[in-house]
């Protein structure tokens, strides 16, 4: 059954067809916006609009933000938010691009986090040296991890980062099995990282449990959580929230744009036609009523006035 409510998504235009095909079978109404395509008015009147429609009006937003443009995705989650059901809350987006704070709100729901440090570029290579034993491994401010083996080499890799940028570095964990997972209200599903190898995997409910933790600490409809395991213990390595559609897909067989389609369905609540069309009709009667008592009044009047 398709869904009489009006979806729309807003993020990079290499996501559009990875999405809108599950999105099409379950809504009557979807529309993909590029980043660049929405326009923010903010004053008197506060918008956001892409060509002549205004995403406001639409029942549910979905944002697939890139760290490159945090700011505008905040202030859309922002505007978005007064008017109608958005995916991800600005409060919550600050968190994702400020890490070490990002880390403190998964740590403070009880969930443990990856042991790492974070330090400004600029001083980053004399605390590495006299803090870290290589090799270590350095997370970019866009999410991309890069190992490095040798004290020789950390003065190229830091010269990647834009000076004032703060560097995250972690020691890469022997013997421990990596498990990415997307993470809804209803479901968790994943794949288990090998020696770079995505093997497919059946989410257990240690992970699962913990996943679900977070994505409600941050308020979140969906996820993708990257979790290390070593025997017993497991720990949260990163939180993004545009899952690898293709990656899921290929190893999993599980499609999480269906999965984010057949959630957000349940997250909308659409009046039916028939509700509408009696609304309509009793409000025309009352108008009409009003308007009979009116002339009924003013010809009681004329008549005493002769």
């Amino acid at each position: 059954m398709v869904s009489r409510a009006r979806v729309a998504i807003v993020g990079p235009a290499e996501f559009k067809d990875k999405i809108m095909p599950a999105f099409f079978k379950k809504f009557s109404t979807v529309m993909y916006f590029p980043s660049e395509s929405v326009k923010l008015s903010v004053g008197k009147k506060t918008t956001a609009i892409a060509g002549n429609l205004d995403i406001g009006t639409f029942h549910y937003v979905l944002l697939l933000p890139k760290q490159s443009k945090k700011e505008f995705y905040c202030t859309l989650s922002a505007i978005l938010s007064k008017r109608t059901k958005v995916s991800a809350p600005k409060d919550t987006l600050l968190y994702f691009w400020n890490r070490p704070a990002m880390l403190r709100r998964i740590s403070s729901a009880g969930v443990p986090i990856e042991r790492s440090a974070s330090i400004s570029q600029d001083v980053a290579f004399n605390f590495i040296k006299d803090n870290f034993k290589f090799p270590i491994v350095l997370t970019t401010p866009k999410g991309k991890e890069i190992r490095v083996n040798k004290e020789e080499t950390l003065k190229d890799v830091l010269s990647l980062f834009s000076a004032g940028h703060t560097v995250s570095i972690r020691k890469p964990m022997k013997n421990a099995e990596e498990y990415v997972t997307f993470v809804s209200e209803k479901e968790t599903v994943g794949f288990k990282v090998v020696n770079d190898k995505k093997l497919p995997v059946k989410v257990g409910s240690d992970i699962s449990s913990l996943a679900q933790k977070v994505r409600r600490k941050f308020n979140l409809d969906f996820c993708s959580i990257k979790f290390i395991k070593k025997g017993k213990k497991i720990c949260v390595r990163d939180i993004k929230l545009v899952p690898d559609f293709e990656a899921f897909f290929n190893v999993s067989g599980k499609d999480v744009a269906t999965v984010m389609a057949n959630e957000i369905i349940h997250k909308i609540t659409v009046p039916d036609i028939s509700e509408l069309f009696e609304k309509t009709i009793t409000g025309i009667g009352k108008i009409i009523d009003k308007a009979a008592r009116w002339v009924s009044n003013e010809i009681s009047n004329l008549r005493a006035f002769k």
